[in-house]
């Protein structure tokens, strides 16, 4: 039996750490054909069958996105997932260890005797392998320790303290190509001892990469795939999905080399210690395998039929989405490029999603929001504080903002509150003007909603704040403005009722103190009959008035329920008599979630807990539980049965600017902002 040069036992050779590393990457690149011949058939199927775990954990609960499934399990789910690909990364790791030691050696191993040898070892390995995680788990907890009272002056020592303990654990790891091997009578910690001693920061430097080749891919990718609304066309995630599955085999042989390498080297002359491996008893150990002298010549064909299976993971997912045996709810995702807090979202008939955000108005050019034509508003863009806006159902979008009391390079005001309104009749189709309004001049400025009128008119409701003596209750007056163009220089007003109501209320929010502001919405109906609905700053209580006709004679005011947090949102259903229901009560989760109701049913946006990884580490702050943003419907005449939940999308932090608006198909489009980009999913249950 021969030595070829590339694992020479010439006492010349250097066997310095880097020496290692050059070695290791060399034969993964001279064998990448033997080492895929074993680790393509253990890690594939792993993948495969943790996917399939991953889809049938979801069962309905997972989402087609783009045409791919995304299954985006459960902890428990992810937790047996990862417990399978593990499984199959061993099992590939000691077979391409056996591999690559016979080609080391001048020999070639069969693959199918290399992967007996490897289930064989198994259980011992996996005990290994929990040793070192063990070793690796107390190093992070120690430089943890070491990081929370750490400064700036102590960071050097940081990373000192966490390099040694990274190669104190790398000198362990030849544990694992001597259990495969078996070359050794001695007890395995004593011949791994033995064999780094002398040369322990050469062994620990090179195989510390071992360790770090994971952690450093978990890093680049920052911990997660993105499987909605990424910076990049959709069909880059299909892509990403094949380069997982390359860098997760390349990891494995980088892995398999580096042991192997490290094992199988000689000590250089003058080098401190005697033990080395036993070349005569590797020998012996190969040929019991059946190894035969000659290496087999590289043969295309099976190259690239190992390559073709890569895909199939992602395969998997297209084909169920194909198929779509769970009728799980179809997504098309998109990223966007507004900005702002979003004010208002209406889908007209006929039409395409319309949002408006304190930036102006973005009328969607397809159902998905793929791109829009945008109009910067002289109105909203003054913020939400004192603006109202809302979108009519022929799309016809209005705005109305106070402008204060003393303004006098717009309007001349007299002390009284002047008011901008604004109408867009569509995408260069924009009009503004101001004027003055009459509120009294003396008690705080009133509370706006408005609303499209007919033949280019706007209405604005107006909730009024009135002087009250001190210890009185607080009282509101409800009106009506038409006017005839956005100018106003023709209006009518139409005082509806009094109210018992508090338009701002102080609200303590974590350790901040906020004000409350009540709510105020204006609909008019297919006959041009306004609706008006207060809620109380306090929360608890509403009013809703409603006009039997246009000029708001005879309108009927009444309080009705409401929840007792006046920021909860809250949709408007008849439950013996109208209410204004939050998410929790129809069946969603208790929380400031936008809700959108369609027909017969109510849906609403919550949050979900994503899948925890299997193994993760981290240094300093604590990372926050992984979330999913969720979906949940309900019927909405409060039936009794468990709201249907679809996952959506992974969150990197507290999503914020949400809005869910039905179609009048029942499609809906879920909007939110996260880490910086804003994301629009247009979903079909």
């Amino acid at each position: 039996m021969t030595t070829p040069a590339a694992i020479s036992i010439d006492r010349s050779t250097p066997s310095d750490g880097g020496a290692v590393l050059v070695a290791g990457l060399v034969a993964v690149v001279t064998h990448w054909r033997a080492l895929a011949a074993v680790i393509v058939p253990t890690l594939l199927p792993a993948l495969l069958l943790a996917d399939v775990l991953a889809i049938v954990q979801a069962g309905p609960s997972a989402t087609i996105v783009d045409g791919v499934l995304r299954p985006l399990a459960t902890n428990e789910g992810s937790v047996v997932g990862g417990l399978v690909v593990a499984f199959g990364w061993l099992l590939g790791l000691n077979a391409a260890m056996v591999v690559l030691t016979g080609r080391l050696r001048g020999v070639t191993v069969p693959p199918r005797q290399a992967l007996r040898r490897a289930l064989r070892t198994l259980p011992e390995s996996a005990v290994a392998v929990l040793l070192l995680l063990l070793l690796v788990g107390a190093v992070a907890v120690g430089a943890a320790f070491a990081a929370a009272g750490a400064d700036e002056l102590q960071l050097p020592l940081l990373v000192v303290l966490i390099a040694g303990g990274l190669v104190l654990v790398g000198t362990r790891l030849p544990l694992l190509p001597a259990l495969v091997l078996r070359d050794n009578e001695l007890p395995l910690l004593r011949h791994v001892h033995r064999l780094v001693d002398g040369r322990l920061p050469s062994t620990g430097i090179a195989l510390s990469v071992v360790i770090a080749l994971p952690w450093l891919a978990d890093l680049l990718t920052d911990g997660r795939s993105q499987p909605v609304a990424p910076p990049y066309p959709a069909y880059l995630g299909w892509v990403g999905q094949v380069l997982a599955v390359v860098g997760l085999l390349l990891i494995t042989a980088a892995q398999a080399a580096l042991l192997t390498v490290a094992y199988l080297r000689q000590r250089a002359p003058g080098q401190a210690g005697s033990v080395e491996a036993d070349p005569a008893r590797i020998d012996a150990v190969l040929a019991a395998l059946g190894a035969t002298g000659t290496a087999p010549a590289p043969r295309r064909a099976a190259g690239w039929t190992l390559a073709a299976l890569v895909p199939l993971p992602m395969l998997l997912g297209l084909g169920v989405a194909a198929v779509n045996p769970y009728g799980s709810p179809r997504a098309v995702s998109q990223q966007v490029s507004w900005s702002g807090a979003i004010l208002a979202t209406a889908w007209p008939a006929g039409r395409h999603p319309i949002v408006v955000t304190d930036w102006g108005v973005h009328w969607c050019r397809d159902d998905a929001c793929a791109s829009s034509d945008q109009h910067t508003s002289a109105v909203t863009w003054h913020g939400a504080e004192g603006t109202a806006s809302a979108i009519g159902a022929d799309g016809t979008v209005v705005a109305a903002g106070l402008r204060g009391r003393d303004v006098p390079d717009l309007v001349r005001t007299d002390g009284n509150d002047a008011v901008q309104l604004e109408r867009c009749d569509g995408p260069e189709r924009c009009d503004d003007g101001i004027t003055r309004w009459h509120t009294g001049g003396e008690e705080a400025q009133p509370v706006l909603a408005v609303a499209p009128g007919p033949d280019g008119s706007v209405v604005v409701a107006t909730a009024r704040p009135l002087p009250v003596k001190e210890g009185d209750p607080e009282r509101v007056e409800l009106a009506v403005t038409r006017c005839n163009t956005v100018h106003c220089n023709r209006r009518s007003l139409a005082v509806l009722g009094t109210v018992e109501a508090a338009l701002t209320s102080p609200d303590r929010h974590g350790d901040s103190l906020r004000t409350v502001v009540a709510q105020l919405t204006l609909t008019l109906d297919a006959d041009d009959h306004p609706t008006l609905l207060l809620r109380d700053a306090a929360g608890g209580r509403a009013w809703l008035a409603t006009c039997p006709a246009a000029d708001c004679r005879g309108a009927r005011v009444e309080q009705i329920g409401a929840p007792a947090d006046a920021t909860l949102p809250a949709a408007l259903l008849d439950r013996g008599g109208p209410r204004l229901v939050e998410g929790a009560e129809l069946g969603g989760d208790q929380g400031r979630w936008p809700v959108a109701v369609r027909g017969d049913t109510a849906c609403g946006l919550t949050t979900a807990p994503g899948p925890e990884p299997v193994v993760s580490v981290r240094i300093g702050a604590p990372t926050p539980t992984p979330r999913r943003l969720a979906l949940w419907c309900m019927p909405a005449d409060g039936a009794t049965w468990p709201p249907r939940r679809v996952t959506l999308a992974p969150l990197t932090g507290e999503p914020y600017y949400l809005a869910l608006v039905a179609a009048p198909d029942g499609r809906l489009l879920a909007l939110w902002d996260d880490d910086g980009y804003r994301h629009a999913l247009l979903v079909t249950l």
